[in-house]
């Protein structure tokens, strides 16, 4: 593996290496499942976004603790997707652009760069709305958007399944 070191004096360096190949392939990975369970024909090399949904070298930064992060990730994750929708569903930008302020935070953490810049996107339309006293109003940006947000938020969680899935060799 070019630019890391796949071997210390003790061997663990090999069982790392290995670890990051697994990770990799995760960050990676999920998109082609994805595209499968869609139906969509093509491979993932057709896709204009070839970006992985996080970052396997930041991941790794937190050895042991990495699995720990990542099911602590999905879990607020998960929780903070449910607020987000039933803050869209009420047309309350404010909650809205505040949900996606804390998940972009927490995204950032595990250079899940993709999913970071759909938060951005739609704190600025939830932003724009609440300057424009336009909170409580149906708004389409903020539509797009989430819609955005979402499926990065739902890509993002089926490639930190497949990185929980994959055991350490």
């Amino acid at each position: 593996m070019p630019g890391r070191s796949a071997r210390s004096d003790d061997g663990a360096g090999v069982v790392e290496a290995a670890h990051v190949a697994d990770v990799e392939q995760a960050g990676n990975g999920a998109e082609h499942a994805r595209a499968e369970q869609a139906g969509q024909s093509g491979s993932v090399e057709d896709s204009a976004d070839r970006t992985p949904a996080f970052d396997p070298a930041t991941l790794l930064t937190f050895g042991d603790q990495a699995t720990t992060l990542i099911e602590t990730l999905k879990s607020a994750n998960a929780h903070d997707l449910e607020e987000a929708h039933a803050a869209m569903d009420a047309c309350d930008h404010d909650r809205l652009r505040e949900i996606a302020h804390r998940m972009k935070g927490a995204a950032a953490v595990i250079g899940a760069a993709r999913f970071t810049e759909t938060c951005v996107a739609l704190q600025r339309d939830c932003q724009r709305a609440i300057d424009e006293d336009r909170n409580g109003e149906d708004d389409a940006s903020i539509a797009a958007s989430f819609a955005a947000f979402e499926h990065a938020a739902v890509t993002l969680d089926a490639a930190l399944d497949t990185a929980v899935a994959r055991p350490a060799v």
